[in-house]
């Protein structure tokens, strides 16, 4: 009985202890790189600029956090290609939340573009995958 109640009381511990690191992690500000997968980080930004040419800008975000972000912009592309919009509406997704010289980073962006591309056979889902900042 007496090692019956210890083994409950263990597991009890280990239960208690792995809920609060969850609910440390979870509270825990988490960044994403907002020139291109570079150095310059920030929390919910509402610009980001994702290569030499596209950037995305008045950024709505619906949740921020979790394993994912998610929210919704309009994609600024420079020189479209004839008969393609330079702005277009984008569902915004964050993706491969990782730690990255201690901070926890979203390393990856997709783009679902919900009106048009700006590139001729550009799809309707494009990915950046920033990787770790320098």
């Amino acid at each position: 009985m007496i090692r019956l109640c210890a083994i409950s009381s263990v597991l009890l511990f280990v239960g208690l202890l792995s809920l609060a690191l969850a609910t440390a992690q979870a509270g825990e500000n988490v960044f994403v790189s907002v020139n291109a997968g570079g150095s310059e980080l920030e929390i919910s930004p509402s610009a980001i600029h994702l290569v030499s040419n596209e950037n995305l800008n008045g950024i709505r975000w619906s949740s921020w956090g979790g394993r994912t972000a998610s929210g919704r912009a309009t994609d600024y592309a420079n020189g479209p290609n004839a008969g393609h919009s330079g702005r277009n509406p984008v569902r915004v997704r964050l993706e491969r939340r990782r730690r990255c010289r201690g901070l926890l980073v979203y390393t990856s962006v997709r783009l679902r573009f919900t009106k048009g591309v700006p590139y001729t056979g550009q799809s309707h889902v494009t990915r950046y995958p920033f990787g770790c900042p320098l």
